[in-house]
């Protein structure tokens, strides 16, 4: 059975994740459900003992890259990440890339052929992943 049947055989889940969607890349929200701010979803995140976990696990955010430049927007990223250590989170993976530029980069995958993402437990160049993870992708919530 493929990977795409499997997804469309589960059903809906309690956090507003529609049946046949793709299932959370992370141990944050699913896309598009965390629409309170990202200090929220570290809060969610770690309500639960992290650290009882054998494999470990790990959250992606992704930020428009406008948020983290410069030293103001470096040091409100350095003060999440290190609240969300501080809560016993175990690893963060932080994407900087922007909706637009994703969409583009689906239109013209010439123009974005060193563009790497997060996908889920790895990283891939993004023009090279299927129509679907890319979709995906851009639909992860962007913090702004």
């Amino acid at each position: 059975m493929s990977k795409r049947d499997m997804r469309t055989m589960t059903g809906t889940t309690a956090d507003g994740r529609r049946a046949g969607a793709a299932l959370c890349n992370s141990d944050g929200a699913s896309q598009g459900l965390d629409t309170s701010g990202p200090t929220a979803m570290i809060n969610a995140a770690t309500r639960f003992p992290l650290r009882r976990s054998g494999n470990g696990m790990v959250l992606d955010i992704k930020f428009t890259p406008s948020v983290i430049k410069g030293e103001t927007g470096g040091q409100a990223l350095r003060a999440l990440i290190d609240t969300y250590y501080r809560k016993g989170g175990m690893e963060i993976q932080v994407s900087a890339v922007s909706r637009e530029t994703l969409l583009d980069a689906q239109q013209h995958p010439e123009r974005h052929g060193d563009l790497i993402v997060r996908v889920s437990g790895f990283s891939a160049y993004f023009t090279s992943l299927s129509e679907t993870t890319q979709n995906e992708i851009i639909d992860r919530t962007e913090n702004e």
